[in-house]
């Protein structure tokens, strides 16, 4: 039988078990499977192998190790986002990418996307303002204020 994305498959047998033919007998060909594995490889962003991992297909990937850290530089703060694309039950080799949210020191603000981008920016303790049109929102969009 042939190996697919799941299992690879072993002969094991005759059903029934094979004795004297005294007539017109039906036999069929038993196979065992075996659940195929899969590397994993996690990254960091700049292509360090953070780990790396054979898992079972249809296990859902675990990253094991230490959280994945950028340093900052002059402008900019990093904190670990996520992975690249989006962990998923394994179904062949697999190589996942640490990503980063990006933090502008000099704006006090994160990635923020337009209309936002251009507005003005607070940063009150740990909670960031955006000033645009009358309204203040904070940059995760929970709260408004009108």
């Amino acid at each position: 039988r042939t190996k697919d994305k799941q299992y690879t498959y072993t002969f094991s047998g005759w059903s029934p078990e094979l004795t004297e033919v005294t007539g017109p007998t039906t036999y069929t060909a038993v196979f065992e499977g075996t659940l195929n594995q899969y590397t994993v490889i996690f990254l960091d962003e700049d292509d360090t192998e953070l780990d790396r991992q054979t898992l079972d297909y249809g296990t859902v990937p675990v990253y094991g190790g230490e959280t994945p850290q950028k340093e900052e530089d002059e402008q900019y703060r990093y904190t670990f986002k996520g992975w690249s694309p989006k962990l998923t039950s394994v179904t062949k080799n697999a190589t996942y990418r640490a990503v980063y949210t990006r933090y502008d020191k000099t704006q006090g603000i994160e990635d923020v996307q337009p209309p936002y981008r251009k507005a003005q920016k607070i940063l009150i303790g740990n909670t960031i303002y955006i000033l645009r049109g009358g309204k203040t929102y904070t940059l995760q969009g929970v709260e408004v204020n009108k």
